[in-house]
């Protein structure tokens, strides 16, 4: 069973909202779903680069000036299975609008738990206006840490991690690149799979998909 959902957005908005919820109970015993940690095969398909550059070029402040960022383009696939396990992989191209964008865009904060769902960096990139594209060393630029946000839930899990990787030589103009994915080992509840994702930014939103 595969079920898939495209959102497209004009280049004409400023702002785009658009909020999706995705809760599944899985129930079927097909679900077409990869082995587990593997990335394999056409569903896992990344986006063509040079189109998504190109298209990076015709979003300028003059064209979005309420904007500091823009997601020039995201895609977002998700594989579950019947007990509930499954690997998530997003791909985003967010380019740098203005200085508060850059300083928005330094570093990015990724959220698992242990030993339910892993998360990895498998892919960070600065692509320059004129093409360079500049690898970020994750490895050498990343921590990880316990999630203290909920110690104002009165909660303290070790197991709540967050992976923070931090992103040097970015600069207005520049397009970053990041390809994320996330193995679910074991269902927090067994049997169930649910998923949740805000489709709203306080920049423009070029082009974004998303598949189950």
């Amino acid at each position: 069973m595969k079920n898939k959902s495209c959102f497209y957005f004009s280049a004409a908005w400023q702002r785009v909202a658009v909020c999706l919820s995705v809760g599944l109970a899985v129930l079927a015993t097909n679900c077409g779903a990869a082995d587990a940690g593997k990335f394999d095969g056409t569903r896992w398909s990344l986006l063509d680069a040079d189109k998504v550059i190109a298209a990076a070029k015709e979003i300028t402040t003059a064209k979005y000036p309420d904007s500091d960022q823009a997601t020039v383009d995201k895609k977002l696939v998700r594989v579950y299975r019947p007990d509930g396990t499954g690997e998530s992989q997003d791909e985003t191209f967010t380019k740098v609008l203005t200085e508060k964008g850059k300083r928005a865009n330094r570093d990015m904060t990724l959220f698992f738990m242990l030993p339910y769902f892993t998360v990895e960096v498998a892919k960070l990139e600065i692509i320059k206006p004129g093409g360079e594209r500049v690898a970020v060393d994750v490895a050498a630029n990343s921590k990880e840490m316990i999630d203290d946000s909920q110690m104002g839930m009165n909660i303290y899990d070790p197991n709540m991690k967050l992976l923070k990787v931090n992103i040097p030589q970015l600069e207005v103009g520049d397009v970053v690149h990041s390809l994320v994915r996330t193995v679910i080992h074991r269902a927090i509840i067994e049997g169930q799979f649910s998923d949740s994702n805000l489709f709203e930014d306080s920049g423009v939103i070029r082009h974004m998909t998303y598949e189950v």
